[in-house]
């Protein structure tokens, strides 16, 4: 009797253990000298990847949000089932996330970069396929409504 016992606490032990989800206390977070945790990509993508609402979402660049702009940890960039739409989340420390897509392709290399404020940049292919143009995002959240700013760069200077 008392090795079944021992056995069942040891599977509800287990179990307990298994379903905690790492938090401030986990071995595998960092946190800075005040206690903050610092967010690395990896954290952002695993963030995102616990979350999605289509498991066919694929990743294919992230950059952490080093400014915590509107409580946002961090930016994935992904496509969809068809590779054919260019999407963005815009990732809060709790999973949720608001999210937007352009209809364009990435360019091979998306020189993805968190420019602070909430914005970001990327390079996206045209329809011709012919030289990559850089296009640059910007998320706000004023008094709870979503938008988002969407501008092209050309040759440096705004369009």
């Amino acid at each position: 009797m008392k090795k079944i016992t021992i056995y069942i606490v040891m599977l509800i032990l287990v179990s307990l253990l298994a379903s905690c989800s790492p938090g401030k206390d986990s071995p595998n977070v960092i946190l800075d000298s005040k206690g903050e945790r610092i967010w690395t990509e990896d954290d952002v993508i695993q963030l995102f990847e616990d979350n999605k609402e289509d498991k066919s979402w694929e990743v294919t660049d992230c950059v952490v949000a080093t400014d915590f702009a509107y409580d946002r940890v961090g930016v994935i960039l992904y496509t969809d089932e068809h590779g054919q739409t260019c999407n963005l989340a815009f990732m809060k420390e709790d999973g949720s996330y608001q999210r937007m897509g352009i209809v364009a392709s990435i360019a091979p290399d998306s020189e993805f970069v968190y420019r602070g404020g909430g914005q970001v940049s990327l390079r996206l292919e045209r329809e011709d396929k012919s030289k990559p143009y850089t296009c640059r995002i910007t998320f706000s959240l004023e008094e709870g409504e979503v938008s988002f700013k969407i501008e092209d760069v050309v040759g440096g200077k705004q369009k």
